[in-house]
């Protein structure tokens, strides 16, 4: 972070504020996966609209997930979306479901605080994993991931699983 930012520190979503991402993250889903993940418009607003309900079955009251709003200076520089999971492959462990530094305050370190406050998150909940999907196009995403000590436990057409036991 340039040292004028302070530090970022997570607090929960307000509902007011999970009702505009919702919105935002499923344009979001659906642009990442035609930018970064290569997939046609209608295949990949098909699959959003198949995933979200699967996710999130109750909205934002679907047991196990987390939404977070990361601060810093008392404005808000990130949102932060985790969601505990028993993967077949994987075993028990936190996923990163989203994970995004608004777009003015890129660049500052924001990105690297959240994760490190996200894994902060993971360990309070009683996990030692934490996991996540970044496309392969994402190569910032992938470097900061890198540097964090994920590893990559699969790749797939368009990206790759990363995890990281803490």
């Amino acid at each position: 972070m340039a040292r004028s930012d302070p530090p970022a520190t997570l607090r929960p979503m307000t509902a007011p504020e999970w009702t505009a991402w919702a919105g935002q993250i499923d344009r979001g889903y659906v642009e990442q996966m035609v930018d970064m993940g290569g997939m046609a418009r209608h295949d990949a607003e098909a699959k959003a609209a198949a995933d979200w309900p699967k996710l999130l079955p109750d909205g934002p009251l679907t047991a196990g997930h987390s939404y977070f709003v990361a601060e810093a200076g008392g404005r808000r520089v990130a949102t932060l979306w985790l969601g505990q999971r028993d993967d077949e492959l994987d075993g028990p462990l936190v996923w990163v479901y989203d994970v995004e530094v608004d777009a003015d305050v890129r660049g500052r370190g924001h990105g690297r605080a959240v994760m490190l406050l996200a894994e902060d998150e993971v360990r309070r909940s009683g996990f030692s994993r934490i996991g996540l999907n970044v496309f392969a196009r994402n190569v910032a995403a992938i470097a900061l991931y890198t540097s964090l000590g994920y590893r990559v436990v699969r790749t797939h057409d368009t990206g790759q699983n990363m995890l990281k036991d803490l």
